[in-house]
């Protein structure tokens, strides 16, 4: 019988199910979202360097207001995973 199981997402997988007593877990899309961002990066050296530019610039700027930091990236971080493929 399987049985759900609850992962926190920040571990990169959500919920899963226990096979006899084994857990299959399915990895979240913030997971998925992070690994890709991350490959784009690692094979666009220029892009890479324009994300380390922004997130210092954004960090001196924001620096008493992690949110809106956070928030500053999202435009770059969203036209970066659609360059890589990722369709909304």
């Amino acid at each position: 019988m399987t049985e759900p199981v609850g992962i926190d997402a920040g571990h990169g997988y959500t919920k899963g199910l226990r096979l006899n007593g084994a857990r299959v877990l399915f990895p979240s899309l913030i997971c998925l979202f992070r690994r890709m961002f991350r490959a784009y990066l690692r094979s666009h050296p220029d892009e890479a360097k324009a994300y380390a530019e922004l997130k210092m610039a954004l960090a001196d700027r924001f620096m008493h207001d992690r949110e809106a930091y956070t928030e500053s990236k999202s435009a770059f971080i969203r036209s970066r995973l659609k360059r890589a493929g990722w369709n909304e």
